[in-house]
């Protein structure tokens, strides 16, 4: 056995029998374990390979001249520098090769001697390129190794294709297509060898029933949820004129309406989620007034209650609107009143209402109900779903009202009395500096 020991790991080389042409293994352990063991790595090499490399230059190799070999650029630097130096004597052009050389030596040494990063310490000047390859990356691999169809999330082709149509230029390829048509889960569109008589040019669904006084007629395909936040101003007026003219919606997104929104008069979705986006005092609460000027444009207003009716009726929020909806048909104002708050949040699992999290010192925790109780019945009524619950409880009155809950608890009928209350006085209130 020939035991080789460097700085960093501790091998053995291993023969098996006496003929010198025999393989030899290496292997090849960590210097916390200085046997071979399970793990190691085996290398297969002859005898005289053996012992070239375990007796070369590769094992007595001394630290120093190891970096030295590391530090190849930054002394080829030095001494190009030096013999510049030494021949401008005959000719000060010679010093032209210091512009090259001398920025490589600084670098050499403010990379040897700084302690923030190990690879430029190491390996002093040479770490950069690789740096600078890791910056040219992304360019390299997109005009010179990704394909026309492999990009994302849009690939060259689709890109092309955009940059065709707004400058009018062809957006066709003769010849075929470069597309593998054989390939699982291609999709395309066949013509069909009888056309349909009288196709409808524009489908639309119909949102909205009896119970709803402007029934909307939307289209099929419409302009997504992207707020004016993430979008310039003059984006935010292409997308509502492509609205009007091709006669969809233009759902405005979490950030509110704005006058661009507005600019061309494309039916709009006012998305105002939690967040009170566009109708919100300063304290962050839900403003009527602020929703009711937002809501008085026809574009808003039409879409407001088309949404509303068509609702699932499962979140609060919709409920509140739904609420304050009815109150500017028939009154033309909104009449601001504290609702019941009873301080417990729920979910519609399998057809019944879970108490899926308490307020903390909220009504409900005080009252003593827990989490994972069912909600059977408000006030004696049953409630199948969350519109019912909640209309049941705000038909009791204002906050501050008694709310008697029938609920089920370890398979038990409990009864519980919970005080409601106002819930603005359970949120932060703003610092006042």
């Amino acid at each position: 056995m020939i035991s080789v020991k460097t700085n960093r790991l501790v091998g053995y080389a291993i023969r098996h029998g006496s003929n010198p042409d025999q393989p030899v293994r290496l292997l090849v352990s960590s210097v916390f374990n200085e046997r071979a063991n399970a793990n190691a790595v085996a290398i297969p090499l002859r005898r005289h390979e053996t012992e070239s490399r375990l007796g070369g230059p590769y094992c007595s190799m001394k630290p120093a001249f190891a970096a030295l070999l590391r530090a190849f650029i930054p002394l080829t630097a030095l001494a190009v520098t030096v013999l510049a130096v030494v021949l401008a004597w005959s000719s000060r052009w010679w010093l032209l090769l210091l512009i090259g050389s001398l920025p490589l030596v600084v670098l050499g040494i403010r990379d040897f001697f700084q302690t923030r990063w190990t690879l430029p310490r190491n390996y002093p000047g040479a770490a950069h390129i690789r740096w600078l390859f890791f910056d040219l990356r992304p360019y390299l691999r997109q005009y010179i190794v990704e394909g026309d169809l492999e990009g994302t999330p849009f690939s060259f082709d689709a890109r092309s294709l955009v940059h065709a149509r707004a400058r009018g230029t062809p957006d066709t390829h003769p010849f075929g297509t470069e597309r593998n048509l054989e390939e699982s889960g291609y999709n395309w569109l066949s013509h069909s060898i009888q056309p349909v008589e009288e196709p409808d040019l524009s489908p639309r669904v119909t949102v909205g029933n009896e119970q709803t006084s402007k029934p909307y007629e939307a289209s099929v395909l419409n302009i997504s949820a992207m707020s004016f936040g993430s979008l310039s101003a003059r984006a935010i007026e292409a997308l509502n004129l492509g609205a009007r003219l091709g006669g969809f919606y233009h759902d405005t997104g979490e950030g509110g309406v704005s006058a661009y929104h507005l600019k061309h008069g494309g039916d709009l979705v006012w998305e105002i989620g939690s967040g009170y986006f566009g109708c919100r005092d300063k304290d962050g609460r839900f403003e009527p007034a602020l929703f009711a000027d937002s809501a008085r444009f026809a574009q808003v207003s039409q879409q407001l209650a088309d949404a509303l009716a068509e609702r699932d009726a499962k979140e609060e929020q919709w409920l509140e609107l739904e609420a304050l909806r009815e109150e500017i048909e028939g009154e033309g104002r909104v009449s601001i009143q504290s609702r019941p708050w009873l301080g417990f949040y729920t979910a519609e699992a399998e057809n019944h209402l879970i108490i899926a999290g308490i307020a903390p010192n909220g009504p409900a925790e005080k009252a003593g109900v827990e989490t994972g109780d069912v909600v059977l019945e408000v006030a004696g009524s049953p409630v199948g779903d969350l519109a019912d619950m909640f209309r049941t409880i705000w038909s009791l009155g204002d906050a501050g009202v008694t709310v008697p809950l029938t609920l089920v608890r370890d398979g038990a009928r409990v009864t519980v009395k919970v005080p409601s209350a106002d819930r603005n006085d359970f949120l932060k209130s703003p610092r006042l500096h």
